[in-house]
């Protein structure tokens, strides 16, 4: 017997790996970790079909046939966990720290329940009837999973998706079709109907990759100039913002000597050093070929404190290569009545005042260096 809505859950599938790589932009290791837990909800079809199989084989003993049946249900059971954990990897950023040690160590849990399910009842078993018997195990296994897919999905829309109202509300459609499934296995052992929920959410959670990576710029991996202007729109008229304007020294000297590879490698270097050094406070968004800017709701003494720590390092963060941290700034902080675009602009104009008095001093150091080698070789000669 072929169970129809599988084969159209495998359709979905299908179609969303199509899109993840003929889709340019997607980093390699947000697409592996999408691919990968499409592999295992693919699987997991594939097996439901095979569970079909063996539950109307004539030919196999009931004993073994019981046994066979349930097996598949727990290697099912297993892949669920693998397919929500793999969104730890999504996004330019990822997740870090003890958060991803916690999913992964929750899916790891999870796994291990279900498969020594095959050997002893812990969730189920199938009775002589071939009928699926759940057990109480089996409630309070599904109510803990349902928490942790919930907060798997909660902290990847915190860590990658910045508040916009479109991905909040994505979020709640896809919570809402993972409830149903939930549900519909707790209440009428429908697991069919939870396969179909978990096949949903995967593919709205493209759809809200897809917006992501519409958003982003794909040298640096912060948020592009639309983002920006979309972060604007979400600031209420009282809001104190402080924003900072970021301007690259030396890009081009690395595009005209090195090429335009090391001049984007720089200017990631230079990108995600920025956006850790603000993460607690704001966004950091690139909105120019090497300009930047921090939009933030900090009070402005932490943003000053971090832009000292940052102007007094001679490099960016050694994970992203050997790079000189030179740039010149400026800060505004919004005032009564100013509208951003007025913030916007005082913080342009006090970023290019910085920058023609850090031309000027360049300009008058490497004069005092041509003419301390004049003198040198004045004294020599």
């Amino acid at each position: 017997m072929i169970i129809f809505s599988d084969v159209m859950d495998m359709i979905i599938i299908g179609y969303v790996w199509v899109c993840l790589f003929i889709r340019e932009g997607i980093a390699k290791k947000t697409r592996n970790a999408y691919f990968l837990a499409g592999l295992a909800l693919f699987v997991l079809l594939l097996l439901d079909q095979a569970w079909q199989v063996v539950l109307f084989s004539q030919g196999i003993p009931n004993l073994q046939q019981r046994q066979i049946m349930t097996s598949i249900t727990s290697v099912m059971y297993m892949l669920l966990p693998c397919i929500f954990v793999q969104f730890v990897w999504m996004g330019a950023r990822g997740w870090r720290g003890l958060k991803k040690w916690i999913a992964l160590l929750g899916a790891a849990v999870f796994v291990a329940i279900a498969a020594a399910n095959m050997f002893y009842p812990i969730l189920f078993f199938h009775d002589v009837n071939l009928h699926t018997v759940f057990l109480k195990g089996d409630t309070i296994y599904s109510v803990l999973e349902f928490i942790f897919l919930c907060y798997v999905m909660v902290e990847t829309y915190r860590v990658n998706f910045p508040a916009d109202r479109r991905d909040f509300v994505l979020m709640g459609f896809i919570l809402a079709i993972i409830v149903i499934g939930v549900v519909a296995e707790l209440a009428v052992q429908d697991l069919t109907a939870l396969w179909n929920s978990i096949t949903l959410a995967y593919l709205l959670m493209y759809v809200a990759l897809k917006n992501l990576y519409d958003r982003t710029d794909c040298v640096t991996g912060l948020g592009s100039r639309a983002s920006y202007k979309e972060a604007l729109r979400r600031i209420r008229a009282n809001d104190r913002v402080v924003m900072v304007l970021f301007d690259m020294n030396r890009l081009k000297h690395y595009n005209d000597t090195e090429g335009h590879q090391k001049g984007d490698a720089y200017l990631r270097a230079f990108a995600n050093t920025v956006r850790e050094a603000f993460e607690a406070y704001g966004n950091v968004f690139r909105v120019g070929g090497d300009e930047f800017c921090l939009v933030s709701c900090a009070k402005p003494a932490y943003i000053q404190h971090v832009l000292r720590a940052l102007d007094n390092r001679e490099k960016c963060d050694e994970e992203y290569g050997d790079f000189p941290l030179d740039f010149a700034y400026g800060l505004a902080v919004r005032e009564d009545g100013e509208s951003l675009s007025e913030v916007y602009k005082r913080a342009d104009k006090r970023m290019y005042i910085m920058k023609r008095k850090m031309h000027r001093q360049s300009r008058e150091v490497q004069w005092i260096d041509e003419r301390q080698l004049e003198e040198q070789w004045f004294i020599e000669a």
